[in-house]
C-alpha cells in the first residue's frame, strides 16, 4: 500500500513538473543573440558632435581640422566603449524584462561582444525580443529652425532627394518615402551623418525626418525638419524619469506620457521658457514624432509623445524609454532560434528523476 502511494505521489509530481514546470526545466524555446558595439558608426556620430562643439563647418574645414576632429572622435569612441559594457548589459536586460521575458542570461565576451540567451514562447516573441534589443531608443527634445517651413518648401520645390529615399505624395503634397535599398544604405556607418547634412541651413542645424502619414501605396511618408545641434537647445532622453502609455480621454489617441527627473524638469522649463512661440521637435531614433509650438514655459516636468501609436507600440516604447537608451550604437551579428524539441535529450529525463529522488 505504501509503495503504491509513493508511486502515485511520484507520478503526480512528474505530471506537475511536465505541465507547470517546463520553463524551469528548460523546455521553453531559446533566442540566442550576439551583439557588438558598432564602432564605425560611433566614430561617425562623435565626429558630427565634435564639429559642432568646435564650431567648424565640415564643408569648409581644412585638412588639418578634419584630421584633428577624426583623431579626437576615435579616442572618444575608445573611452566610451570601455565604460559602456556594464550599462549596456543592464539596459538590454531591462528591455527584455519590460516585454515579459525574464531570466535572460546576458554576458560580456572578448572583442566587445555581448551574448544574450533569452527564454521565449515562440518565434513571434523571439522576433519581438530581437526588435526590442536592436532599437536604439534615443529620445531627444530639439529646437526647430525658426524658418523651417521655408527651408522645407525650398527642398520640396527643388530636385534634391536624400540618399535612401524617393519622392511620392501624401494628401496631395510632395513627400519622401524610403526607397527599396534603404535598409542596405542605412547600414553604412556614415548614413545618419549624411542624412543630417542634407539641405541643412548651416552646420549648427541638421536634417531629421518627420512622419506625416502614408503615400497612396501605404508607405510611411516623411518631410525633412531642421533641428538645432546646440546642447542648449536640446534635452536628451537620459532626463526621463518615467514613461507611461495612456489614452487621451476626449479622442482616444494613444500617447506616451513623459515625466522628467529633477534636473530634466529644470532644463525643460528653461528651454521651453526661452523659446516660447518656437516649435520643439520630439525626436525618437532620428524620427520626429511631433513638433508642437511652445505656448508657454512648461515647469511641471511633464509632456507627451504623440503619433500613430497602437497601444502595443506605446507600451513597448515606454518600456524602452524606462530601460534607458543604449549609450552606444550596436548591431546584431548573429541570431539563433532554438526550439525546445531541439534541446530534448536523455539528460532531460535524468533531470526529472533527480527531482523525484
Amino acid at each position: 500500500m505504501l509503495k503504491s502511494l509513493n508511486a502515485l505521489v511520484g507520478l503526480t509530481l512528474l505530471v506537475v513538473i511536465l505541465v507547470v514546470g517546463c520553463d524551469f526545466l528548460g523546455m521553453s524555446d531559446t533566442l540566442k543573440l550576439v551583439v557588438q558595439i558598432d564602432e564605425a558608426k560611433l566614430v561617425e556620430d562623435l565626429k558630427a558632435q565634435n564639429y559642432v562643439k568646435a564650431r567648424i563647418d565640415p564643408a569648409t574645414a581644412t585638412a588639418e581640422e578634419h584630421a584633428a576632429i577624426e583623431a579626437k572622435a576615435k579616442a572618444d569612441a575608445q573611452a566610451t566603449m570601455t565604460d559602456a559594457d556594464d550599462l549596456m548589459c543592464e539596459a538590454l536586460r531591462k528591455r527584455l524584462e519590460n516585454i515579459g521575458i525574464k531570466r535572460s542570461i546576458i554576458e560580456k565576451t572578448q572583442g566587445g561582444r555581448i551574448l544574450i540567451s533569452a527564454p521565449v514562447v515562440d518565434t513571434m516573441q523571439a522576433t519581438h525580443a530581437e526588435q526590442t534589443i536592436a532599437r536604439a531608443g534615443i529620445l531627444a527634445f530639439r529646437l526647430v529652425h525658426k524658418d523651417n517651413d521655408v527651408k522645407v518648401r525650398e527642398v520640396i520645390d527643388g530636385t534634391r532627394t536624400p540618399d535612401g529615399f524617393e519622392r511620392s505624395t501624401c494628401d496631395g503634397r510632395v513627400c519622401f518615402v524610403r526607397s527599396a535599398d534603404y535598409s542596405k544604405l542605412a547600414e553604412a556607418p556614415n548614413f545618419a551623418v549624411k542624412l543630417g547634412r542634407f539641405a541643412a541651413p548651416s552646420a549648427f542645424y541638421e536634417c531629421v525626418m518627420e512622419e506625416i502619414g502614408n503615400d497612396p501605396a501605404g508607405r510611411m511618408a516623411y518631410l525633412p525638419m531642421f533641428v538645432s545641434r546646440s546642447r542648449d537647445a536640446t534635452i536628451g532622453g537620459e532626463s526621463v524619469a518615467k514613461a507611461v502609455p495612456s489614452k487621451k480621454p476626449t479622442t482616444g489617441q494613444v500617447v506616451v506620457d513623459i515625466e522628467f527627473d529633477g534636473a530634466g524638469t529644470q532644463a525643460f522649463a528653461r528651454l521651453t521658457g526661452r523659446y516660447v512661440g518656437r516649435q520643439l521637435a520630439i525626436v525618437l531614433d532620428d524620427i520626429v514624432r511631433s513638433a508642437p509650438v511652445l505656448l508657454s514655459e512648461i515647469s511641471d516636468g511633464r509632456c507627451e509623445i504623440s503619433g500613430s501609436f497602437t497601444w502595443k507600440e506605446a507600451t513597448e516604447l515606454a518600456g524602452v524609454l524606462n530601460a534607458g537608451a543604449l549609450k552606444v550604437p550596436i548591431r546584431i551579428i548573429e541570431t539563433r532560434y532554438i526550439s525546445s524539441s531541439e534541446e530534448e535529450s536523455p539528460t532531460f529525463l535524468m533531470r526529472i528523476k533527480a527531482l523525484l529522488r
